[in-house]
């Protein structure tokens, strides 16, 4: 195997890292918007953002906007509880909470999804991811624990 056929096989890393990046300034940016506005102020700003970033794929990229109905219902879900955390985020920050700990617990999301995909697509928990959980549920309770 070459270099090149390494670093494509692994480019999924690099989005991935990417992500990760993106979503630590999405967790950061909401702490500030509600330093500013009230949390329903700061959700139509950020669905603004959102639409402005969707035309820019659409126009510049030119994406070809395939239709299945089951992936139109999931896609359109997945936007309807990205919204609705983001909502929740907005109004725990403007209740008081830490950014530090929200931002924490609510990236621990990972725990439902693994469940989920236990019940419903028959994915297999290894024990090390058992363990994980295990681990997340701690942190979990070590970040509320007297908040």
């Amino acid at each position: 195997m070459s270099i090149g056929s390494d670093i494509q096989a692994n480019e999924w890393i690099i989005f991935t890292l990417l992500a990760l990046l993106v979503l630590g300034l999405w967790g950061f940016f909401p702490k500030l918007a509600v330093k500013y506005l009230d949390p329903k102020s700061a959700l139509a700003f950020q669905a603004i953002g959102a639409l402005a970033c969707g035309l820019l794929i659409f126009f510049i990229l030119g994406f070809d906007i395939k239709f299945n109905a089951n992936g139109a219902i999931f896609a359109a879900l997945t936007g309807i509880t990205g919204v609705l955390s983001v909502i929740f985020i907005y109004f725990a920050l403007h209740q008081g909470g830490k950014l530090s700990v929200v931002v924490t617990v609510s990236a621990l999301y990972p725990l439902i999804t693994l469940v989920l995909a236990y019940l419903f697509l028959k994915e297999d928990i290894s024990t090390k991811q058992l363990f994980g959980i295990a681990l997340a549920l701690v942190s979990l309770f070590l970040l509320t624990y007297n908040e």
